[in-house]
């Protein structure tokens, strides 16, 4: 479980590191975060497949990273930044969750 946390908050970072360049005025960064929202969405359905008991989290996970999506597409700035900002927080909550599972 925790390997596939590990997965998901390294596309994550990369995610979040385009997106916020794609927000300073970056054209090339808005491209590079949807391709690596697609990453990211890789490894949360890995992780959700190969743990059923976590498949609720990670549709919750995937909600907040569409509003990313839908705000990297529309330019909506607030939108991108509450995404990244709602994904962020359930990953530290899925990790410490996860921490005290067997």
């Amino acid at each position: 479980m925790m390997r596939g946390l590990d997965d998901i908050e390294a596309a994550f970072s990369k995610v979040k590191a385009s997106a916020e360049k794609s927000i300073a005025g970056d054209a090339a960064s808005k491209d590079r975060s949807l391709e690596e929202i697609f990453e990211l969405n890789n490894a949360i359905g890995k992780l959700a497949r190969g743990r059923p008991d976590a498949m609720q989290r990670m549709k919750e996970l995937q909600l907040y990273v569409n509003v990313v999506t839908v705000g990297l597409k529309h330019d909506r700035e607030g939108d991108v930044r509450e995404g990244l900002a709602l994904t962020e927080r359930s990953i530290e909550a899925m990790r410490k969750e996860f921490s005290h599972s067997p």
